[in-house]
């Protein structure tokens, strides 16, 4: 046992080591990826995390606390949605007080971090108890002071409702604890809150939101809309399935937001969505990232109409 955990030590080593342009190269070839892939994430799975240095992107030089459920593209190209990271950078600026809703283990509130700067703020929610641990790690490990971490789900309602542990960027809220494709042992209740009911008294000013729940994004905009008709962030929102699109599309139009896709070739979102099956969660939907931003044209409209 000793020996494959050296082994599997030694590879993260070599891996850190390995000069950038091999790395990239690497990558653009399919097979060898695909077999990188497969051997990092056993190197990861030691039963204990590792801390490993990030190789490439906006977080080059940054420690990351990695396991078996950590991307290895975290560590080793910094993030793989370079599309969705320009625009949330557009509109973060120096200064402004950010939410990020689904936190994970802290890539994106690392950065949201960067671009803050010392005058602003990083709300960071996260509601998986092993991902929040990791999060508070990467955190302190990389001497971040302008993030406020937050161990709570966002919902429509506030109490407590079941999720899925322990699958890293899988974790998620569920309805129906009783589905059948559902282990039940994987289950744990968390601490659920609206956005309403912490930031709609204005005050602590919200600039931005990133939300990235696994397809509950509806029920985190339906607990917000007090909060957004008093304080228009901006907000990207990855979406997970067909319904979750529409429904978040209904919610932000009617809080008086223009929406837009921006990662996939039609950036109308009906255009995307009449090339994707109409199919819930993890059946098929291939994921894409909404940028909403208010109009005081279409909420003036909206009023008069």
């Amino acid at each position: 046992m000793r020996m494959a955990i050296s082994f599997k030590q030694m590879l993260l080593g070599l891996v850190q080591h390995m000069p950038s342009p091999l790395l990239r190269a690497a990558y653009r070839m399919p097979f060898v990826a695909r077999m990188g892939s497969r051997l990092l994430k056993s190197a990861a799975a030691t039963g204990e995390s590792q801390i490993v240095t990030i190789r490439q992107g906006p977080l080059t030089g940054m420690k990351l606390q990695v396991d078996a459920n950590t991307p290895h593209y975290y560590w080793l190209k910094g993030h793989d949605e370079p599309a969705m990271l320009d625009v949330m950078k557009e509109h973060v600026q120096p200064g402004s007080c950010v939410i990020d809703v689904g936190s994970h283990i802290g890539i994106e509130t690392l950065m949201l971090c960067q671009w803050v700067g010392e005058q602003g703020k990083v709300i960071s929610v996260e509601p998986d108890p092993v991902n929040f641990q990791a999060l508070q790690t990467n955190i302190q490990i990389n001497h971040i002071t302008n993030a406020q971490l937050q161990p709570i789900a966002l919902s429509e309602q506030t109490g407590k409702l079941h999720f899925i542990q322990g699958q890293g960027v899988l974790c998620r809220l569920v309805d129906d604890p009783n589905d059948p494709t559902i282990d039940p042992q994987q289950l744990i209740t968390v601490d659920v809150r609206t956005l309403d009911e912490l930031y709609a008294d204005g005050k602590t000013e919200i600039d931005f939101l990133k939300i990235d729940v696994e397809d509950y994004e509806v029920q985190v905009l339906n607990g917000a809309t007090r909060f957004l008709a008093q304080q228009h962030p901006a907000l990207i929102v990855e979406l997970h399935s067909y319904q979750s699109a529409v429904g978040c599309a209904k919610v932000l139009e009617e809080a008086g937001y223009d929406i837009k896709l921006v990662d996939t070739p039609q950036s109308d979102l009906m255009d995307y969505l009449s090339t994707q099956p109409q199919a819930h969660f993890d059946q098929g939907f291939e994921r894409c990232h909404l940028l909403a931003t208010y109009s005081e044209m279409t909420s003036h409209e909206q009023g008069e109409t």
